[in-house]
């Protein structure tokens, strides 16, 4: 019997806003209210997304205990201040009005404060302990976390040791949190703190955590090191990182002072960080111990956002002079326009940190059209308390307007700080051009400074030069040629802050030993040269061995010469030697008939020439054959010589190929040939050089003969043909009585036959067969096949109702299933067969191409809710909220289970007695299934748990 039934189908859900949980970070900060006070101020910043609910103070719970025991006290926080800290110079924009649900894409700063006083109780009990720490609590972390910590509890703390130290103040952050960076843009972001007692700091990235001592695991692929995913490329991997790359590599974090740079390459990752701050101070025994720890935990979104504020030329380091006006320049751009953001029009925010007086001046003569900024950082060592040999400072770009998007880029840049040396210089003439040259040498910090000398010549030219030091006070070096010259001795610390004293030094002839002025000779037409040198030298000895004072020498090349002055001084020539002469290398030439011949000289300089028709051009045209004369003439050299060459006759080539076209089936290559001569060179169109050529493609193809008279070309056209291309489509299904045509469009170049004889390029079945199809012409035969299938319209029999026992499972399925057909149960499944577990009614739509059909079938349970009453057991209420109570009149042991609608376990107890209570506070709203296993007996009834 056909059914066809109309199913209410309910479903349970929830909405979740993305940022409705109340925490995106917190810092715990604290500090004695006056020196050797046992009052201690708690600080709490609690980082709120402006876009989640309200925080107050029941949003979380801060406690004091000690870190090796349970036992703790809660705090009573109060409100003290909220700060929109969405941009980095924490300028409102986003959180308006404050602490309130909806109101933009920004983050408030919520700082809370209470007093606890260590010298009383409950909390003197707690200075006592090794650790003390100060714990915040929350519920709960961001649901759309996507890098391990979604939806964890949150906990953070700070700590205090009163038994290394009996007083300490936290370090704290001094600049904005890190919430948001844009994928693929390098972060710089250093983690500079307010440190009042001058402790030393270490840093580490670490895990979070969901408790006390509980760490909360990052998923596969990150870490604490690597919250969110980094810009790799090539073959570099994890753990590997270059800050200094320009698009920096990996994560680079420095334990030392907390910086961080990384470049995000994960787009819309939203993660969680926890920089932990140690602080390190050394005891009576001079040993370092720890003091406090404090810990930012933040969470952090990776967004995308194609333009922002950049350097684009700064340095990582600088200098200054001591007691100087010193500058520092930088050059930046600003991507973001108004065009970007037409509704909240940008700005540029440019933000020096130093714990010195340092500031920043731009300079807007080189302003260009408001996106490009020159700057500078300007200092001096006079305005500082003491001046340190360093310091740090931090230089941000970001924007002023663009709260929702609080892009930057910032530079640590170390300043080194020298003064000028002082300096006294000696210079002395020494024997045979000898020079000595000495200085005094300057210490800063126990360092020598760094002297330098130059020596130049009148036209600027510098000589010589070298170093000075305490190791080498003096330097001595020879000049060989009188006249005046000027040293410049420089003297400072790593070659910055330089003090300079220039001296002059006159030379006369007495002073010198002379190398020799010439250094190159032109040997003209000739087989020899004559090298010299000065007979004032003791001794030369040169690389041909000779030791003469005038050698001579055949060949072009290099001879070096190496002289020694009666001072013991050795020094080196050379002279570089050219042999000069000239060949034309005129060939004897063909000419062919009526066609000239030209010759072309490549003359040396300063040479001149007469060809035999009298002319003087570089080149020259003879259409006549016989023995011609050039004359020539070398001015450089004053010498005049002639060269003869000879013109005979030859005839023009003729190409011939003797087919005018030939045809190329599909793949197979053509031969083409011209008539062979072996006095000719040919080449072809396609690249080939012999008579013949193998042709791949269709086209004109062109081949060139050529000998000393000339060149003629000749042509062939390739035509090319394939093997018949057919396609009879897609298979065909055809309902039974119905009809169809099948075949091909029509080629008047092809002929057609079917595998049963039928010779038509198209045809008309209504019979399940196979048919094949031929086309031929000159170039092959291709056959293509098709088949034609004829079904009936489908006929479904889900069979009689049925009972199962309740979680057992009945396969349904068609019991007379039709070819190329598609189902759709009534549960929207799409299979041929349906695993069911639960009472109902069922049906399956079978469709095929000739109709759809349908058949139900009901599903029952064997047993019932009434079957309860039978063993004495009574559930109630139902619905049920928080607690279900369960009554049996025997009181024997039963084991109590609920289960989803999908048979998943839920909860599990063990029921003993008359009265039994089942907690079901934690099980979310919906219907499940209550079964009851007493002895031999099994149950179950539906429960609403609401």
């Amino acid at each position: 019997m056909k059914k066809i039934l109309s199913l209410a189908l309910v479903f349970f859900g929830f909405i979740s806003s993305c940022f409705a949980t109340h925490i995106w970070g917190s810092e715990i900060n604290y500090r004695p209210l006056s020196t050797g006070s046992s009052k201690y101020e708690i600080s709490v910043k609690y980082y709120r997304y402006c876009g989640g609910v309200a925080v107050t103070a029941s949003s979380f719970t801060v406690k004091i205990r000690c870190a090796n025991a349970s036992a703790s006290t809660q705090l009573s926080m109060n409100l003290a201040s909220i700060r929109d800290v969405t941009s980095l110079s924490a300028i409102s924009g986003e959180c308006t009005p404050t602490n309130t649900y909806g109101t933009g894409q920004g983050l408030e700063e919520h700082t809370y404060l209470d007093t606890v006083d260590f010298g009383t109780a409950p909390f003197n009990a707690y200075a006592s302990c090794g650790e003390t720490r100060i714990e915040l609590e929350a519920c709960c972390r961001n649901s759309t976390i996507n890098t391990g910590a979604g939806n964890a509890n949150y906990h953070n703390y700070a700590s205090i040791f009163f038994s290394n130290f009996s007083e300490n103040t936290s370090s704290s952050a001094s600049l904005q949190p890190l919430w948001k960076a844009m994928v693929y843009k390098p972060v710089r972001y250093y983690n500079k703190q307010n440190n009042p007692d001058g402790d030393s700091l270490s840093f580490a990235l670490v895990n979070p955590l969901s408790a006390a001592n509980t760490t909360i695991n990052y998923s596969s692929g990150f870490a604490a090191d690597i919250p969110v995913q980094m810009y790799y490329f090539g073959s570099f991997s994890y753990p590997y990182s270059n800050p200094n790359f320009s698009t920096p590599i990996g994560s680079y974090f420095n334990k030392n002072n907390g910086d961080w740079i990384f470049t995000p390459a994960g787009a819309n990752n939203i993660s969680v960080y926890v920089v932990e701050v140690t602080e390190w101070r050394k005891d009576a025994n001079d040993s370092m111990r720890k003091v406090g720890v404090t810990r930012k935990d933040m969470t952090f979104e990776i967004s995308n956002f194609g333009n922002y504020q950049l350097f684009e030329n700064i340095a990582n380091s600088g200098h200054s002079c001591i007691g100087e006006n010193s500058k520092f320049t930088f050059e930046a751009k600003d991507n973001i326009t108004t065009a970007v953001a037409p509704k909240n029009a940008d700005s540029l925010v440019v933000e020096v940190i130093s714990d010195y007086p340092v500031y920043y001046q731009l300079d807007s003569t080189k302003l260009n059209a408001g996106t490009r900024i020159f700057g500078s950082l300007n200092w001096n060592t006079d305005s500082f308390t003491s001046v340190p040999p360093s310091f740090d400072v931090i230089i941000r770009l970001h924007s002023g307007k663009l709260f929702y998007l609080p892009l930057f880029d910032s530079r640590r840049i170390t300043i080194n700080n020298y003064p000028r040396p002082s300096l006294e210089t000696s210079i002395n003439k020494l024997n045979c051009g000898m020079v000595e040259v000495s200085a005094s040498i300057d210490t800063f910090n126990n360092n020598e400074s760094i002297v330098s000398y130059e020596v130049s010549n009148t036209n600027g030219s510098v000589l010589k030069s070298g170093f000075i030091s305490s190791a080498q006070p003096k330097d001595t070096f020879q000049l060989n040629v009188a006249g005046t010259y000027y040293i410049g001795t420089t003297s400072s610390y790593a070659l910055v802050c330089e003090t300079t004293v220039m001296d002059t030094l006159v030379l006369s002839s007495n002073d010198v030993y002379p190398l020799p002025q010439d250094t190159a000779y032109l040997a003209c037409y000739t087989n020899q040269q004559i090298l010299n040198v000065d007979p004032k030298w003791m001794q030369a000895i040169w690389s041909t061995g000779d030791t003469a004072h005038s050698i001579s020498v055949d060949k072009d090349g290099t001879y070096k010469v190496s002289l020694l002055d009666s001072c013991g001084n050795e020094f080196d020539h050379q002279f570089i030697v050219e042999f000069r002469s000239y060949h034309p290398a005129l060939d004897d030439t063909i000419i062919c008939v009526n066609l000239p011949v030209n010759y072309t000289l490549n003359p040396l300089t300063k040479m001149s020439w007469i060809w035999p028709n009298g002319g003087n051009t570089k080149t020259y045209t003879a259409t006549t054959s016989g023995l011609k004369i050039l004359q020539l003439y070398d001015s450089l050299c004053n010498y005049t010589f002639t060269d003869s060459f000879s013109i005979a006759y030859k005839n023009k080539p003729v190409a011939n190929i003797p087919k005018a076209s030939e045809v190329r089936c599909d793949d197979r290559n053509v031969k083409a040939e011209a008539v062979y001569d072996p006095t000719y060179t040919y080449l072809w169109s396609n690249g080939s050089d012999s008579s013949s050529s193998i042709i791949k493609n269709q086209g004109w193809y062109t081949v060139t003969v050529s000998n000393e008279c000339g060149n003629s070309k000749d042509s062939i056209f390739i035509i090319q043909r394939f093997s018949p291309d057919i396609d009879l489509g897609k298979d065909v299904i055809l309902c039974t009585g119905d009809s169809t045509s099948i075949g091909v469009n029509y080629n008047v170049n092809y002929t057609y036959l079917w595998n049963d004889g039928v010779a038509n390029f198209t045809r008309v079945v209504k019979t399940e067969n196979q048919y094949i199809l031929s086309a031929t012409n000159g170039c092959g035969t291709t056959p293509d096949t098709i088949d034609v299938y004829v079904i009936d319209a489908p006929n479904v029999d889900l069979g009689p109702d049925t009972a199962i026992w309740e979680f057992d499972i009945i396969n349904l399925k068609n019991r007379t299933p039709s070819r190329f057909a598609t189902y759709k149960w009534s549960i929207g499944s799409e299979s041929d067969n349906l695993d069911v577990r639960l009472a109902g009614t069922y049906w399956l739509d079978e469709t095929n191409k000739c109709g759809t059909d349908r058949d139900s079938i009901k599903v029952r349970y064997k047993v019932g809710v009434n079957e309860l009453a039978k063993l004495g057991i009574k559930v109630f209420p139902n619905p049920a909220k928080n607690v279900l109570y369960i009554q049996s009149q025997n009181g024997e042991a039963a084991t109590i289970g609920i289960y989803s609608i999908l048979g998943e376990k839920v909860l599990e107890k063990q029921m003993e007695g008359v009265q039994n209570t089942l907690d079901i506070s934690e099980i979310a709203q919906g219907t499940y299934i209550l079964r009851i296993e007493q002895g031999q007996n099994l149950v179950s009834q539906s429960i609403l748990v609401e």
